[in-house]
């Protein structure tokens, strides 16, 4: 799901912004760990998969490219770069949610329960706030801006195309022409 979302909600993200898109990826993936709370609470398969994977999925994929997004705008000079702190950051979050994972079903399991739901539902609280605080942090650049002393690239390079093509039409795009 994180990828699928990425592709089909990457134009809308564009279009409406980065806070914008992050605050919903913020409610799509911790309403889908709620969710999967739901599911584990009431032994509901279904539900799990329902909220921890297709609804926390699309949030990842929005919580995914809405930094890429932007940072590739702020450093146009240096857009490998800008992707790959992005994507550091991103699966640099295991650094800590992994191990508060951990601690909170240490903390919440009982002789009756492995303490999974209440984790999911902790763990829901505490991105929200993160990811929400994180959303609106964003800062968009002006339009047009540049790097100070920067200019874009004149050459023209066989493998980019200079031709533009929607996103709705990019499927029936023959890789030749």
């Amino acid at each position: 799901m994180l990828g699928s979302s990425a592709a089909i909600w990457g134009g809308w993200l564009e279009r409406v912004g980065p806070r914008k898109a992050g605050f919903v990826a913020a409610l799509c993936w911790c309403g889908g760990l709620f969710v999967g709370a739901l599911g584990v609470y009431l032994h509901q398969l279904w539900l799990m998969w329902l909220g921890a994977g297709v609804l926390g999925g699309i949030g990842l994929g929005l919580g995914y490219i809405s930094p890429v997004s932007t940072l590739i705008k702020w450093f146009p000079d240096h857009r490998g770069m800008a992707t790959g702190f992005a994507i550091a950051g991103f699966g640099g979050g295991t650094l800590i949610g992994a191990p508060l994972a951990d601690l909170l079903i240490n903390y919440f399991k009982t002789p009756t329960s492995v303490g999974v739901w209440p984790t999911f539902i902790a763990m829901g609280a505490i991105y929200f706030v993160f990811m929400t605080i994180g959303a609106f942090g964003y800062r968009v650049t002006p339009n047009g801006w540049r790097p100070e002393g920067w200019v874009p690239p004149s050459e023209t390079k066989t493998m980019i195309t200079q031709h533009q093509v929607h996103l709705d039409d990019a499927h029936k795009t023959s890789s030749s022409g």
